[in-house]
């Protein structure tokens, strides 16, 4: 399987064909990836994946952490049951205090990771928003974009990394 890096919508490549003219553009509307400008800056997913990696790797570990708990939990309980019940009969030998020791342990390790993650996540993803919009904003102030051009491809930005926080764990989790 071999990785490609996908172009974001809102940065175009160097020497990309800028796709059919409208008579009424004005040199300003014009990407200066249109131009042929080697600056314009561009930015991809595998760019995003290398330079965030710590923070994503974090993220995904506490989601897999938390669903492995989650997944566990109804076992253990289940165990605590049996357990529960055979003390109640009076079997000999039976005792309710491992699992109830290890049921609690996996319901504190969901909780607390859980907690946790919904802490961490917002940092993470606020970070890499942060740094993308900077980077949107700087190339758009580059290219002389009006104001509303560089608020969508702002907030196109935002949708990015808010299906990061959100796509990835749930793809994550099945």
């Amino acid at each position: 399987m071999t990785f490609r890096p996908v172009q974001l919508p809102w940065f175009g490549a160097a020497g990309e064909d800028p796709g059919p003219t409208v008579q009424n553009k004005s040199r300003r509307d014009v990407p200066r990836a249109a131009k042929g400008n080697p600056r314009v800056s561009s930015i991809n997913l595998s760019d995003i994946v290398k330079q965030f990696r710590k923070g994503i790797i974090i993220a995904l570990s506490l989601v897999v952490v938390e669903h492995v708990a989650w997944i566990l939990e109804p076992t253990l309980f289940g165990n605590l049951i049996d357990a529960t019940i055979d003390k109640m009969k009076g079997t000999a030998e039976s005792s309710y205090v491992l699992p109830l020791s290890l049921w609690v342990a996996a319901f504190l390790v969901n909780s607390g990771v859980g907690t946790a993650r919904r802490s961490v996540d917002q940092r993470i993803y606020l970070n890499m928003f942060t740094e993308i919009a900077t980077r949107v904003s700087r190339a758009a102030v580059d290219r002389k974009l009006n104001v509303s051009q560089t608020a969508a491809r702002a907030q196109l930005s935002r949708e990015f990394i808010t299906f990061s926080s959100t796509g990835s764990p749930r793809s994550a989790s099945r």
